[in-house]
């Protein structure tokens, strides 16, 4: 039955397409979108819960709750998403985002369980307007950071701003008990001309944009970017006025 529906959707694609090839014109380029996005999302309510992104592994809790803190990207709620999975796009699924162990998991419509997506099956995704990219090991590029989940700060047809989300678990014995916090640390890179370049302050920054130093630097300097308080939001700045010289 999945297979027929599939067909179903292939031979709806091919028979519009056909009219465009045939010399009927469909000029407005945003209704031809929108029409295979609806094509799309007929074909997953026809399919239901025969989609193969509910077939994913139960989510596995952790040994101990947390004293302090938890261990996903911003809240520990399922929020609205959306998810690029094995080739196709899913839209208005709920998912939250494990930072400790680099899952993405997402709630079964149906009966409320917590599954994880397989990773290799995942090409993108985004939750409440944050964009995630899966990067796999690039053995041909000496640069490429340990393969997962990249949240996508900034993007252009020539460079990118990734920060890679990560939490750690520390354990501390005390007087009767172990208590158990999670802290934060976030990695970053600029992704320029297929290379990856780890950043961490305004020094690291600048040997990114060296091509246009003198630039660069008067528009750092006029608009007092510190890369201290606020790093995510100066990097992002800069790199946004780097893109248009």
């Amino acid at each position: 039955m999945y297979s027929r529906y599939f067909i179903v959707l292939v031979s709806a694609l091919v028979t519009f397409f056909s009219f465009a090839a045939n010399g009927q014109q469909i000029p407005d380029t945003s209704f031809r979108q929108k029409s295979i996005s609806n094509l799309i999302q007929f074909y997953h309510a026809t399919i239901g819960l025969q989609a193969h992104l509910y077939n994913g592994p139960l989510y596995a809790p952790y040994p101990r709750p947390f004293t302090e803190g938890h261990q996903f990207f911003e809240a520990d709620s399922f929020r609205n998403g959306t998810v690029f999975y094995d080739g196709l796009q899913y839209l208005n699924v709920r998912l939250k985002l494990d930072i400790i162990r680099d899952e993405l998991i997402m709630l079964h419509p149906a009966n409320n369980f917590q599954l994880n997506l397989i990773k290799e099956k995942i090409d993108s995704f985004s939750i409440s307007g944050h964009s995630f990219l899966n990067i796999t090991k690039d053995s041909s590029v000496n640069s490429s950071p340990a393969p997962g989940f990249y949240h996508q700060l900034y993007s252009s047809s020539s460079i990118r701003f990734l920060a890679k989300r990560k939490k750690f678990i520390q354990e501390m014995t005390e007087t009767s008990s172990i208590s158990t916090k999670v802290y934060k640390k976030d990695s970053y890179f600029v992704v320029k001309n297929g290379l990856y370049h780890s950043i961490k302050n305004k020094k690291s920054f600048m040997s990114t944009v060296k091509d246009k130093r003198g630039e660069m630097q008067k528009f750092i300097n006029n608009n007092k970017l510190s890369f201290k308080k606020s790093f995510e939001e100066d990097v992002v700045k800069a790199l946004s006025y780097y893109n248009q010289l």
